[in-house]
C-alpha cells in the first residue's frame, strides 16, 4: 500500500519511478545503495494547436535510460493518447537533464518512466 501511495504521488509530480541498470537490473530492494536520478533541467512540451483547438487532452507515459553522464539515451511512448501530443513530449523530455543515477557513489545507467500531461483549462 506503501509503495502504491509513493507511485501515485510521484505520478501527481509528472515523474514516474526509476531504477538503475548497472550491469545486471536491480531494484531498489536489491540494492540499497541505489540513488535514482534527479531531474536538473526540464523543458515545457509545446502544446500542439492543432490538438489544442480540437481540444485534445491526455497523459503520455515515457519509459527512457539516462546515461551515467545524466542525458536521455533513449526513450520511447509506452502510452500514446494522440501522436500530436506524444512527439511534442518526446521533444521536450529529450531535452531535458538529470544527475545521474548511483550506486555506491557511482554514476550508472539508469531506466525511469515519466508521465507527462496535456490539459486545456
Amino acid at each position: 500500500m506503501k509503495n502504491a501511495l509513493l507511485w501515485a504521488w510521484m505520478l501527481a509530480l509528472g515523474f514516474g519511478c526509476a531504477y538503475a541498470l548497472p550491469q545486471e537490473e536491480k531494484t531498489k530492494a536489491e540494492d540499497p545503495d541505489l540513488v535514482k536520478p534527479v531531474l536538473i533541467e526540464k523543458m515545457a512540451p509545446k502544446y500542439p494547436e492543432d490538438a489544442r483547438e480540437e481540444k485534445v487532452s491526455g497523459e503520455v507515459v515515457i519509459e527512457a535510460y539516462v546515461g551515467a553522464d545524466g542525458k536521455i539515451l533513449e526513450a520511447r511512448a509506452i502510452k500514446d493518447p494522440d501522436p500530436r501530443l506524444t512527439q511534442a513530449a518526446l521533444e521536450a523530455f529529450k531535452q531535458w537533464k538529470f544527475k545521474p543515477a548511483t550506486t555506491k557513489g557511482k554514476p550508472v545507467r539508469a531506466k525511469m518512466t515519466v508521465t507527462i500531461r496535456f490539459a486545456l483549462k
